[in-house]
């Protein structure tokens, strides 16, 4: 009888495995960037999930000709976020796109120089 006793034990370890190893996780997605500003520029691009939330999902930063990328992962009850770029050092104001609502990877460039920089959505 001592056999059965471990048989609820058995069972619930594998349904757990059964349910980690067959559900799939909620991916998240990847924004790319690539940093063609002048050398000695340094380039940084912030994600959050709203306009009005203090909250950073990721952040990412480079010296010129150097790409970095930000793995984005939402909360679950988040369906959106925001991108912040600036470049460091510039008066030039942050730029702000979105929202995006992690479909799918994207990608974005900076071009130009401290003094006057831009982005590009084509990489």
């Amino acid at each position: 009888m001592k056999s059965l006793s471990n048989l609820p034990l058995f069972v619930l370890f594998i349904a757990i495995v059964f349910s980690i190893a067959y559900v799939p996780s909620i991916k998240g997605h990847t924004v790319w960037v690539h940093n063609k500003l002048l050398p000695g520029s340094q380039a940084a691009v912030f994600a959050y999930p709203g306009p009005d939330t203090g909250r950073e999902i990721a952040y990412g930063w480079s010296i010129a000709h150097k790409g970095f990328h930000l793995d984005i992962n939402l909360l679950p009850n988040e369906t959106e976020y925001y991108l912040k770029f600036k470049v460091v050092g510039t008066r030039k104001p942050q730029q702000i796109r979105g929202p995006y609502d992690n479909s799918k990877d994207i990608c974005w460039r900076f071009t130009g120089s401290i003094v006057t920089w831009h982005i590009h959505d084509d990489c």
